[in-house]
């Protein structure tokens, strides 16, 4: 019996030793500043520029696309979420809990206005007309109308459950978004998560379109390039 309890300590002496070195190295030699976790860009043709949302490092970076190199910066508080190009404008949106939209000039990315919004804002999309950009925020369920021309959060539109993805008609009649979640129960012979049809003019949801049973995590949306489709990526669950 001693023999076999000697044995085994010399075992567990260096298990125990190799498990602290790893998670020395963990703890230790890498910090959560180190990693990027890029989430969202955009592509600024005319001046071969690429705007990257790093949602880790809870920055904004313009990158020359010809030389690969950080033209600029813009550091935030909190973790972004989306980005979108207008008019020589960057609009991110940037949350944790409350949300906010960022309007910044390009380039330089300096702040022009922060606008709050609901609680975890996701995702934006922006008028034809460039005066309005709107907002999901997951947490609210809710949509945000915010006025770019005041720079302030004008209404809030009311969706099913957890909105993340949003994208826009090519006229702007319509908003189609993707709720993260499914909003009955879910111990009936039908769950699934669907798409919230908004119309802009009465700024309500005039309909709801449901996936295919068991379809659930809307996250990713958009248009096709006639207009004609919208496609939505999302789970596939057989609840039964």
């Amino acid at each position: 019996m001693e023999t076999l309890m000697k044995r085994t300590n010399k075992l567990i002496r260096p298990t125990l030793i190799l498990l602290t070195a790893v998670l020395f190295s963990f703890s230790g030699s890498e910090s959560i500043g180190n990693y990027l976790s890029p989430i969202d860009f955009a592509i600024d043709k005319e001046n071969g520029l690429m705007y990257v949302a790093e949602y880790t490092s809870k920055r904004v970076r313009c990158i020359d696309l010809v030389t690969q190199k950080t033209k600029a910066e813009l550091k935030l508080e909190m973790a972004p979420k989306a980005i979108k190009l207008i008019d020589g404008k960057l609009l991110t949106v940037s949350s944790y809990s409350e949300g906010e939209l960022i309007v910044s000039s390009l380039k330089k990315l300096k702040v022009k206005a922060r606008i709050k919004v609901g609680h975890g804002a996701s995702d934006v999309v922006v008028s034809p007309d460039q005066m309005l950009a709107y907002v999901t925020n997951q947490y609210s369920d809710d949509v945000s109308v915010v006025d770019l021309v005041a720079n302030k959060e004008i209404k809030r539109i009311p969706v099913l459950r957890q909105p993340m993805g949003i994208e826009i008609s090519m006229d702007g009649q319509f908003l189609f978004v993707a709720n993260f979640l499914t909003n009955g129960r879910a111990d009936v012979d039908i769950v699934t998560s669907e798409v919230s049809v908004i119309n802009v003019a009465k700024a309500e949801v005039v309909k709801s379109i449901s996936l295919a049973n068991g379809s659930n995590a809307l996250r990713g949306i958009c248009l096709s390039s006639d207009g004609k489709y919208v496609f939505v990526s999302h789970n596939l669950g057989r609840f039964q």
